[in-house]
């Protein structure tokens, strides 16, 4: 449906229009960055998966919108690394966070994040 995935692209706009401001580049740019991280390391994937993750008990919904927070936060401090020619290998976590992205897991979500923030 292209009405939901423009809706999902204008929702990352103000965190790609701050990278761009932080990292003093055109916001063109800074939106290929946001994405290519996004796509190499699984995000959207990830993202995905808490989404649809059950949230069970009293900070089930808490718990799932402070992990899509810290993967906007990861996203972001991805990209910045990116534009900075700073990228490291990271073949351990892009696994992780693959697998972790095949299901709606909160748990798994949270393990990828986890280990994609050790190189962010």
């Amino acid at each position: 449906d292209p009405l939901a995935a423009a809706a999902r692209a204008l929702e990352m706009a103000p965190a790609i229009v701050r990278l761009a401001a932080q990292a003093a580049v055109p916001p063109d740019e800074a939106a290929r960055a946001w994405a290519a991280v996004g796509e190499s390391f699984h995000l959207p994937g990830l993202r995905l998966a808490a989404t649809q993750a059950p949230a069970n008990g009293p900070f089930g919904t808490r718990a799932k919108a402070a992990l899509l927070d810290d993967l906007a936060d990861l996203q972001t401090r991805l990209a910045a690394r990116a534009l900075k020619g700073a990228l490291p290998q990271a073949e351990t976590a892009m696994r992780i966070a693959q697998e972790a992205a095949s299901r709606p897991d909160l748990a798994g979500v949270t393990v990828a994040v986890r280990e994609l923030s050790r190189i962010a």
